[in-house]
C-alpha cells in the first residue's frame, strides 16, 4: 500500500487538472456554439459576397470572349470567308454578355452593402435565442405561411379568393413551388444550426416566398374585385366584395337566428318538464297510466250519515271561500277496481 500512496502524493494533482480542462473545453464548445449561431447571417451574407465575386468575375470573361470572337468574326467578313450574320450574332452575343457584366456588378454591390448591414445587426443584436438570426428566419418562414393558410381554412376567405388555393393559377403555382422549395431547406428540429452556406439558400427561399405570396395576393384579389390587401391581410378599402359580404353577413345572421330560435324552445320545453313535475299534472303521466285511469270506475262517495247518529242531520260540508287560494292538489294515483260484496 505504501507505493500506492506515494504515488497518490506525488500524481494527486492530475485530478484537479482534468477536471479544469474538461470544464474549459465544455466552455470552449458552448461559447463557440452560441458565437457561430450569433454570427451565421454575417457569414451567409460574407459566402453570398463570395459567391457574387465569382459570378462577376465569370461574367467579365464571358464579356471578353464576346469580344474576341466579335472581333474574329469582322476579321472572316472582312477575308470573305465568314457568314453573312456571323457580325450580328456576335455584337448581340457582346451586348448580352456587358449586360450580364454590368448586372453582376450590381449584385456585388448589393452584397457588399448587405454585409455592412449584418455586421451593423450583429453589435446591437440583443441577448436571447429569439433573436439569433436563424429564429427569426423561421419566424418570418412561419408569419407567410399562416398568412397562406388563412386563405385554406377560413370559410369567407377561401369563398371570395379561389384563386388562392387553384394551383393552375400562374401565380399560386409560383407560390407553392417557392414553399415547397423553403420547406426542404428548413432546418430540422434535430438539426438547430446551418452552415453559411444552407442560411443563404434557406434565406434567399424565404425571400422568394415572400415575393410570390405579395403577387398571388394581389392577383387574388384583383380577381375578386376587393381591392388592394393590406400588409396584415386585410382589405385597405374595407373588406370582401359588396356581393360576398352580404351574403357571408346574411348567412351568418341566419345562423343566429335559428340557433337563438332552437335554444328559446329548448328552454320553453325545459320550463314545461318542469312545472309538469312540479304539479304532477296528469297529463304528465304516461299512455298507460292514463288508460288504466279511464277504465277504472269513479269511487263511491263515502255516506253523508256515517259517523252521526240517526234521524241527525249530516253537517253540511265547509264551502270554500270564493277569495281564497285553491288548495293545493294532491298527488293522485291512478284507481284500479276494487273488489266489492254482492246485494246479497
Amino acid at each position: 500500500m505504501e507505493p500506492l500512496f506515494a504515488f497518490a502524493a506525488e500524481l494527486w494533482w492530475l485530478g484537479p487538472a482534468a477536471i479544469a480542462g474538461a470544464a474549459a473545453s465544455f466552455a470552449g464548445l458552448r461559447y463557440g456554439r452560441r458565437r457561430r449561431a450569433r454570427t451565421l447571417e454575417y457569414a451567409g451574407a460574407r459566402h453570398e459576397l463570395t459567391v457574387a465575386r465569382s459570378r462577376l468575375q465569370a461574367a467579365r470573361a464571358r464579356a471578353k470572349a464576346a469580344q474576341a470572337a466579335l472581333l474574329v468574326a469582322k476579321s472572316d467578313r472582312q477575308s470573305g470567308r465568314g457568314a453573312p450574320g456571323e457580325v450580328e450574332a456576335a455584337r448581340t452575343a457582346v451586348g448580352d454578355a456587358q449586360r450580364e457584366a454590368r448586372a453582376a456588378h450590381t449584385a456585388l454591390r448589393g452584397r457588399r452593402v448587405q454585409v455592412k448591414a449584418a455586421r451593423a445587426l450583429l453589435r446591437g443584436m440583443p441577448r436571447g435565442d429569439e433573436h439569433l438570426p436563424l429564429a427569426r428566419l423561421v419566424a418570418e418562414h412561419d408569419a407567410v405561411v399562416a398568412r397562406w393558410m388563412a386563405y385554406e381554412t377560413d370559410p369567407a376567405k377561401a369563398i371570395a379568393f379561389p384563386t388562392m388555393s387553384d394551383a393552375h393559377v400562374p401565380a399560386t403555382a409560383t407560390l407553392l413551388t417557392a414553399m415547397d422549395r423553403a420547406w426542404w431547406l428548413r432546418p430540422r428540429p434535430g438539426r438547430p444550426t446551418l452552415t453559411p452556406e444552407e442560411f443563404a439558400r434557406y434565406r434567399a427561399a424565404v425571400t422568394e416566398v415572400e415575393t410570390a405570396f405579395r403577387v398571388a395576393e394581389a392577383a387574388a384579389w384583383r380577381a375578386a374585385g376587393a381591392g388592394t390587401p393590406g400588409p396584415d391581410g386585410g382589405d385597405a378599402r374595407g373588406g370582401l366584395p359588396p356581393l360576398l359580404r352580404g351574403a357571408w353577413n346574411g348567412f351568418l345572421e341566419g345562423t343566429r337566428a335559428v340557433a337563438a330560435s332552437a335554444a328559446a324552445a329548448a328552454a320553453e320545453a325545459a320550463r314545461d318538464a318542469v312545472w309538469r313535475a312540479a304539479n304532477r299534472d296528469p297529463g304528465a303521466e304516461g299512455p298507460a297510466a292514463s288508460a288504466a285511469r279511464a277504465g277504472a270506475p269513479e269511487e263511491a262517495a263515502p255516506p253523508a250519515s256515517r259517523g252521526t247518529a240517526a234521524g241527525q242531520p249530516a253537517e253540511a260540508a265547509p264551502q270554500p271561500d270564493a277569495g281564497a287560494a285553491p288548495p293545493p292538489s294532491s298527488p293522485r294515483r291512478p284507481t284500479w277496481p276494487v273488489p266489492r260484496r254482492s246485494a246479497e
